[in-house]
């Protein structure tokens, strides 16, 4: 009985070496190089303008910047979590949106013209002139 139960420690034990090693297996694996140059891909960029996307980004910061106005957005990027979402349909029509804990705020850009909608504080503003990037 004594030597059966070992031999199952022994096997539980090694299931859980192979479990913890998976990781360090995956991350040292090669990741293949790929078949396009930088320049090819900058254009594929510029040419897919005009397609529709939608995506979603989250940032993780850990470094801790003191609230500052002048830092904005930024402070948060660099010291906490961000998530956005992005949708694409075309120049006059699109949607950004900063997923926060208790709503969103988004930017937004239609046939109406483009609007800031702040969930939290139930507050709609049309901005009127170009928007600078």
């Amino acid at each position: 009985m004594r030597r059966e139960t070992s031999r199952r420690w022994f096997a539980v034990g090694g299931a859980v070496l192979a479990v913890c090693a998976l990781p360090v297996v995956v991350s040292a694996w090669p990741v293949p190089q790929p078949d396009i140059d930088v320049a090819t891909l900058h254009q594929r960029v510029l040419a897919s303008a005009e397609r529709p996307y939608q995506g979603y980004v989250e940032s993780d910061g850990r470094i801790s910047l003191p609230d500052l106005r002048e830092l904005g957005v930024v402070s948060r990027l660099l010291g906490g979590t961000t998530r956005i979402r992005a949708w694409y349909a075309g120049p006059n029509a699109w949607r950004v949106a900063e997923l926060t804990t208790t709503g969103e705020r988004d930017i937004y850009r239609s046939a109406a013209g483009t609007f800031v909608w702040d969930f939290e504080r139930t507050l709609l503003t049309q901005i009127l002139g170009a928007i600078t990037v």
